[in-house]
């Protein structure tokens, strides 16, 4: 199994308590979900009988969406699943109508671009997004939807945006807000709106229903004081157009506005009362505006049930430079923090004795490209890097976050616990991870990672030992307050975030740390070039005696036939020694020789190779292959070809790629690494697999 496709824990949204943990000490309780329905509902929120569809009621003190079960529903969505993600302009060739999307090549890449490759991606990310306490996915656009609303079976409840301004602004010549005043405007909506809504979408009862646009170009005017009540005409002619057209593609369907910035105009929340739910972008501090902008939008009536468009952090350890995020922390803990303090914040607005929020939209599964998507943005916004890998702790804390929303709900006032202080590594190989003990913690999480960002990719080893090309357990739990690191990991640098819990009574803390340490375990094998080249360790046999031309070749194998062959070249450098360029030397070549009693010929000359990942000395992800050279040699000694396996590192970790051969016959094989390479990481495993 690949490793990317382990799934991550689920988080706790829908725990039940279970007891005081035996002591008695400890008053808080967790209110978790006793049942949910088929669609999601909480069996403990009526609201009044079954229906046709989703639909809006006020339940327990609260404008809430309510499933066809007849159940109140906490919306805490996550958009944006989409296998093929944005594209990266500056890597695309306009003049050759070339794109290029990094998440979709990663994804293809991982999971295959056919039928089947898409939807085993599809669950494996609604997965993750269930892991981090969502339970509403979003399609950003109706193609998106159509691989929801086709999978085999139900996954979750979701709603999808149609972009109906664009769609008919360009129809109609033009670009931005469409002209509403235009006599053609309801024909074209109603084309735009039959044209999305797909009769898939009918059929699915688990689509909730329809946002009029993911975003919305506004009226030029609408922020203009003396041009405000002539545009909010114009938003709301749009607004009760759409809406319209909509009910009459698909009658069962709830209508969601398109994203209101908070600050809006109240005249532009008014034109959001046609729809069932105004979708509003707001953060922290914008709980009295969001029971303004409900109240406005209710029309003097019932106010209507908001749905809060979180605003999400960047953080710096991404390595992205988050150009276009609403805010810039460090950690991926820290942007769990900030998406936490949304929800608690805004789950408390209230407007004339009725609290109308009815759930969280975070807006992005996956990161953009670092080359920077479309609309020239680089930020550190998904659950997921682009080469697929999931942020650990930023979903774990979203978890809790999402948890504490279901909690407060339901009328709970479970505490948070204190996040873990001191966390430090301590002493040489072995190291022990310690920290103080939490008040009123019974056991602490621990993720450990490779990267700083605290994403789930590890390296071949197991916590216990074995090596496995199966999934990694990339977090423990443990009831002391410290962590004996003696496991064989892979020599470099490695991080430890840990977070307190007492299951049922407490909500998690945050996440403290992470903490790095260096793991350097002894040389696994002594050679006499130990001082020039470091501890390398590499395939049997034992490595012979230093080279004349100034490379150590570290390993020969004979092979006496063509028969296939496959070799795992896992070259080790714990430390470089001497010889390496960093501690004065020249650099030197160590290399593993492969050679045939009868030459290779034809296809038999390729190298077909399956790289690790690994962080090259400034701390970009990589794959091994992009070190590990390849040296073609003839039966006269003559070199027919000298190479890189992966010059631009573009093989995805985990796969394969071949190399073709040089066309000429081939006695040996030198597959070699450089020391010189000011690339080369220090203390790192290059692990590739050769066929």
């Amino acid at each position: 199994m690949d490793p990317r496709k382990a799934l991550v824990p689920i988080a706790l949204l829908v725990a039940a308590c279970a007891g005081d943990g035996g002591d008695g000490a400890w008053a808080g309780k967790v209110l978790g979900p006793t049942a949910l329905d088929p669609h999601g509902g909480i069996a403990d929120l009526p609201a009044g009988g079954a229906s046709a569809r989703f639909r809006v009621a006020t339940v327990a003190g609260r404008r809430m969406l309510v499933t066809p079960s007849g159940n109140g529903f906490l919306a805490l969505g996550v958009g944006g699943l989409d296998f093929d993600g944005d594209e990266a302009p500056a890597l695309g060739d306009p003049a050759w109508d070339i794109t290029y999307s990094p998440a979709g090549a990663s994804n293809a890449c991982w999971w295959g671009d056919d039928e089947a490759g898409r939807a085993e991606w599809l669950d494996h990310a609604v997965a993750t997004a269930r892991s981090a306490g969502f339970n509403l996915i979003a399609a950003a656009t109706p193609e998106a939807g159509e691989a929801l609303a086709s999978r085999p079976g139900p996954v979750a409840p979701w709603i999808v945006a149609l972009d109906v301004a664009r769609t008919v602004a360009s129809a109609r010549g033009g670009g931005g807000f469409p002209d509403t005043a235009d006599p053609g405007f309801a024909d074209a909506v109603g084309a735009a709106v039959g044209a999305a809504v797909k009769d898939a979408f009918r059929q699915d009862p688990f689509l909730v229903g329809y946002v009029t646009d993911a975003s919305l170009d506004w009226p030029e005017a609408a922020r203009d004081p003396a041009g405000a009540a002539e545009a909010a005409k114009a938003a709301r002619r749009y607004f009760d157009t759409v809406a319209a057209a909509i009910r009459a593609a698909d009658p069962d369907r709830m209508v969601f506005s398109a994203p209101i910035p908070a600050d809006a105009p109240e005249a532009l929340a008014s034109a959001a009362g046609a729809c069932d739910v105004p979708v509003v972008r707001a953060g922290a501090a914008d709980a009295s505006r969001v029971a303004a902008l409900a109240t406005t939008a209710g029309g003097g009536g019932e106010p209507k049930p908001v749905l809060i468009v979180a605003p999400i952090a960047g953080a710096s350890d991404s390595g992205l430079p988050n150009k276009g995020a609403s805010s810039a922390v460090a950690t991926q803990a820290e942007r769990a923090a900030d998406y936490g303090r949304t929800v608690e914040a805004l789950l408390a607005a209230e407007a004339v004795g009725v609290r109308v929020v009815t759930g969280f939209l975070w807006e992005r599964f996956t990161d953009d490209p670092p080359a920077g998507g479309p609309a020239g943005t680089s930020r550190n916004c998904g659950l997921v890097a682009v080469d697929g890998t999931p942020y650990l702790t930023l979903i774990d804390g979203l978890g809790a976050a999402n948890a504490l929303a279901a909690d407060r709900l339901l009328g709970g006032d479970a505490p948070a616990l204190a996040a873990p202080a001191g966390l430090a590594a301590t002493g040489a190989w072995p190291v022990t991870v310690a920290w103080e003990p939490v008040d009123g913690a019974t056991s602490y999480e621990v993720v450990v990672a490779s990267s700083p960002s605290m994403r789930g990719v590890l390296a071949r080893e197991e916590w216990g030992g074995a090596k496995t090309d199966g999934p990694h357990d990339v977090r423990m739990t443990v009831t002391r307050s410290s962590v004996a690191v003696d496991h064989p990991l892979a020599a470099g640098t490695w991080r430890f975030a840990v977070r307190a819990l007492r299951p049922g009574e407490a909500l998690p803390s945050p996440y403290a740390g992470p903490v790095a340490f260096e793991a350097a375990p002894a040389c696994p094998q002594a050679h006499g070039t130990e001082a020039e080249v470091g501890c390398f360790e590499l395939p049997e046999p034992a490595p012979d005696p230093a080279a004349a031309d100034g490379g150590v070749t570290v390993g020969t194998v004979w092979y006496d036939s063509l028969e296939s062959y496959v070799a795992d070249l896992a070259f080790v450098a714990n430390s470089l020694g001497e010889g390496h360029p960093r501690n004065g030397g020249k650099g030197v070549e160590i290399r593993v020789v492969r050679e045939w009693a009868v030459p290779l010929t034809g296809s038999a000359t390729a190298d077909r190779f399956c790289p690790s990942p690994v962080l090259d000395a400034y701390g970009n992800e990589t794959n091994a292959a992009a070190f590990l050279h390849v040296r073609h040699v003839g039966q006269d000694g003559k070199v027919v070809a000298d190479r890189v396996l992966d010059p631009g590192g573009n093989v995805k970790p985990f796969s394969c790629a071949k190399l073709d051969g040089s066309g000429e016959p081939v006695a040996r094989k030198e597959y070699y690494v450089l020391t010189s390479d000011e690339r080369l990481p220090l203390d790192v495993r290059l692990d590739v697999q050769i066929h």
